[in-house]
């Protein structure tokens, strides 16, 4: 509870004030750091960064990709 009147009062309680915002900072970043961690570890485990190779040559081969659909709706209109 003393950290939620520390903050509707400004830290300003004595000398010690600006060290107990930089303690409520270090544990606020800490929380936040460890989110992002908990984020990143369910995302590798979902398998959201399994295909490495793909994107890297999805660009090479969009140009056929589209030949093959305009051949193909070419082809079903007639």
């Amino acid at each position: 509870m003393t950290i939620y009147t520390d903050i509707c009062t400004g830290f300003n309680n004595g000398p010690y004030g600006i060290m107990k915002i930089m303690l409520f900072l270090i544990i606020v970043s800490l929380l936040l750091a460890l989110g992002f961690l908990v984020a990143f570890i369910l995302a590798t485990k979902d398998g959201q960064f399994e295909d490495e190779y793909t994107p890297s040559v999805r660009m090479l081969f969009d140009d056929e990709l589209e030949a093959n659909k305009t051949e193909t709706t070419t082809k079903s209109d007639t």
